[in-house]
């Protein structure tokens, strides 16, 4: 949009030579808005930091598609705090038991280990399930 104004060592001025329908609209426009100089600045500022911190954002997004790319992004299949299942032996029986997960770390074979509080760790598909379906197949199976 064109300046409706100008800046001299008085001030602002309105340009009067190009004081037409559209002008007057477009100021009126401005005015209708409620806003002040003041409060365009500070928009102007917000956007200014919210393209900043989308910046930012896809800046991550891309280093974690790289990393993904490249294999080193590992996607878990539960975080600490999830309910997960284990299987325990009680005596000469096996029970299936569920709890909440209070651990998650890798083994030096590189085998994802999870612990159950107050019931059991292990590895993550064998000893310890995501789901209630998997420990179960897994117990049928022996």
């Amino acid at each position: 949009m064109e300046r409706l104004t100008y800046k001299d060592e008085m001030g602002y001025h309105l340009k009067l030579e190009h004081e037409d329908a559209d002008t007057v609209t477009a100021l009126g426009l401005y005015e209708d808005t409620g806003l002040t100089p003041k409060d365009i600045e500070i928009i102007h500022k917000e956007n200014l930091y919210h393209s900043a911190f989308c910046d930012l954002l896809l800046e991550e997004l891309q280093d974690c598609e790289e990393s993904e790319k490249a294999g080193r992004l590992v996607h878990l299949p539960c975080k600490i705090g999830d309910e997960a299942w284990g299987i325990r032996n009680i005596g000469k029986t096996k029970h299936l038991m569920s709890g909440v997960v209070t651990e998650l770390y890798y083994s030096q074979e590189m085998r994802l280990i999870a612990r159950i509080r107050g019931i059991c760790g292990g590895e993550v598909g064998k000893a310890i399930f995501i789901t209630r379906e998997e420990a179960e197949a897994a117990l049928k199976k022996g």
